[in-house]
């Protein structure tokens, strides 16, 4: 026997009794998950507090990831008239934060490894109360890139660590719900997000000055409590393990755990380790030992095209530029911010609901209604636009052949070049004209109007003192509450578990010693498609029109429910240690099978809290 094994003493008098699985009667934290066998005085009520504890401090980091998605949404309609901004640095602004956190996951990997799960979410906590301050105080373009950077960075740190800490502290049978709660506050950041939106712009005239910072500044807060909370929490018994420090894992493990399951829990994980100590060299022999694993590469596939289609079919993007979304719709300024309020709102609900639905239901099954419901909603949003941009004002181009050559409104402003140039003719518009411009004012006009219209086009053009030019949306939208239906149904659909559910499985489908790295590297590859989809938002819809970039979105998403139905096992309940096993083959293989596939138990499985 090895020293390790000599300092754990593992006992093997402890009868343990075997789960019964029952998901109808299986809750969060509930005590009637408890054993009917042991008595009340007998159980300890610490590994309930703690790991609420544990939730709720990974629970800030959800909500500082959600909040920094939606804020920027509503702070760049301020943000662009403050500093003149073009479509590219809008882009380039929004995309930072993405870039930040591609920077982050690639080195979350490492970091994890090597000094441990908790050192690196107190690294996220300071990183994203530094960047809050940087945002707070631009007073150039530059160092808001700079401040979305390194909220970026905080956020790909967190993405990649928060999720594993939370599912290597967790019992297998609540270990997604778990996993869920602390990331639905992502939902409640995104929905906080666009409310401080709103009250920071209640005075129009503040919000292009100081309300967009203190949208920014916000943060500081939640950062300096996830901090302190930190404070009072351990590093997680696995790393513990496999770092050498047995006695401390035990002492974590009586934290999270009633004491008649510790040993055998710890047994489980040694013997983990021992199988996998041998063969752990060094990262480059890791990464080697990756790619001559036929499961854990497989694995490896699975978890990266999980975030890579899920990213693609625009659930970020979407948060992201919801307010400049329902601009197009239609929508006035103050009622966009204030509207997106209710997508995010749809949000919060249905990551609560995909919560408490994920044990119940399993990952598969609600990853299928999930994506299912965002392809068909993507199509209704789609619908919305191309119904919009029909039933619009006639447009007739300045210059034909030129670069704002379209003969509707809606096509007009939705490119980002062209503005449409009409007038109020008692309680209706004219048909218009469409030339290239500003969001303030064509670039043709004269004697001081913002645009020139035409009366005959074989006359020529007319100056109207009262003419009105539309930069990114057309006057008398017929279509903005379909369009705000369809968006609140998207939002719903994708929150359920698109978003959110490849980040629980990328924290339980690698095994111990390849987890860090794996997760690492499902994360890079979910922020780098994040960050082209964000660079190019704006481009892809000028480039393709609204309606068309909504389809491409709708149809990757329809592509990715078919993946999941042919390619994903059920990990639901499943542990920890031995979970490549699901991966031994593709999944529709396994239909072949009569026999449905039971969960692979260890003895800690057993463990309740």
């Amino acid at each position: 026997m090895n020293a390790l094994e000599d300092d754990l003493q593992l006992s093997s008098t402890h009868s343990v009794e075997e789960y019964s699985g029952d998901d109808d009667t299986t809750l969060l934290l509930n005590r009637e998950d408890l054993s009917e066998n042991v008595a009340s005085t007998e159980r300890s009520k610490h590994p309930r507090k703690y790991l609420n504890g544990v939730v709720a401090t990974s629970a800030l980091g959800s909500f500082l990831w959600g909040y920094n998605v939606s804020v920027i949404a509503g702070a760049m309609l301020f943000v662009d008239d403050h500093f003149h901004l073009s479509v590219l640095w809008h882009e380039i602004i929004v995309s930072g934060a993405i870039a930040g956190a591609a920077v982050g996951a690639i080195t979350a990997g490492v970091l994890n490894d090597k000094f441990g799960r908790w050192k690196v979410l107190m690294m996220s906590a300071v990183l994203h109360g530094m960047g809050s301050v940087i945002l707070g105080l631009s007073f150039f373009k530059l160092f808001l890139v700079i401040g979305r950077i390194t909220v970026g960075m905080a956020t790909g740190l967190y993405s990649v660590t928060g999720p594993v800490y939370v599912s290597e502290m967790s019992p297998s049978h609540i270990r997604g719900k778990l996993g869920l709660a602390s990331y639905l506050h992502t939902g409640g950041g995104i929905l906080i997000g666009s409310i401080a939106v709103g009250l920071f712009s209640i005075n129009s005239e503040h919000a292009y000055t100081i309300g967009w910072r203190l949208m920014f500044s916000f943060t500081l807060l939640p950062s300096l409590c996830m901090i302190a909370a930190l404070c009072f929490l351990f590093e997680t018994p696995r790393w513990l393990v496999y770092h050498g420090k047995a006695e401390k894992a035990r002492s974590v493990m009586k934290k999270i755990r009633s004491s008649e399951y510790v040993e055998k829990e710890l047994n489980e994980i040694i013997t983990d380790y021992e199988d996998n100590r041998k063969r752990k060299l060094g990262m480059i022999q890791s990464i080697r030992r990756i790619f001559h694993s036929k499961e854990v590469l497989y694995a490896v596939f699975l978890g990266c095209s999980l975030q890579v289609l899920s990213a693609m079919s625009g659930p970020t993007a979407v948060t992201s530029y919801s307010s400049t979304i329902l601009r197009m719709a239609g929508f006035s300024v103050r009622d966009a911010v204030w509207f997106s309020v209710v997508p995010s709102f749809a949000n919060l609900l249905t990551k609560i609901a995909g919560a408490l639905l994920v044990e119940r239901v399993g990952r598969r099954k609600l990853f299928i209604a999930s994506s299912t419901g965002t392809f068909i909603f993507l199509y209704i949003l789609a619908t919305s636009f191309y119904l919009e941009n029909k039933s619009s004002l006639s447009a007739t181009p300045l210059f034909e052949g030129g670069k704002c050559d379209y003969d509707k409104c809606g096509t007009c402003v939705a490119n980002s070049n062209c503005g449409f140039c009409t007038v109020k003719v008692g309680y209706d518009y004219s048909n218009g004209t469409c030339s290239e411009g500003s969001e303030d004012h064509s670039k043709f006009r004269a004697n001081g109007t913002k645009c020139i219209i035409l009366e005959d086009y074989e006359v020529g053009y007319r100056l109207v003192n009262d003419s009105k030019w539309y930069y990114d949306h057309c006057p008398e939208s017929k279509f903005a509450i379909m369009s705000l239906v369809a968006l609140l149904m998207y939002v719903a659909s994708f929150a359920s578990g698109l978003i959110s559910l490849p980040w629980i499985i990328n924290s339980e489908i690698y095994p111990m010693w390849a987890r860090g790295q794996c997760a690492s590297l499902s994360s890079l590859f979910n922020w780098i498609t994040n960050l082209l989809i964000n660079l190019t938002f704006l481009t892809v819809f000028d480039l393709l029109g609204t309606p068309n970039a909504l389809v491409v979105y709708g149809t990757i998403a329809l592509i990715l429910t078919f993946f999941v139905i042919f390619l994903l096992p059920e990990t639901s309940k499943q542990p920890l240690e031995g979970i490549e096993r699901l991966f031994v083959r593709p999944y529709f293989l396994t239909w072949r099978s009569s026999k449905p596939r039971k969960p692979v138990r260890t003895d800690c499985e057993s463990i309740q809290l």
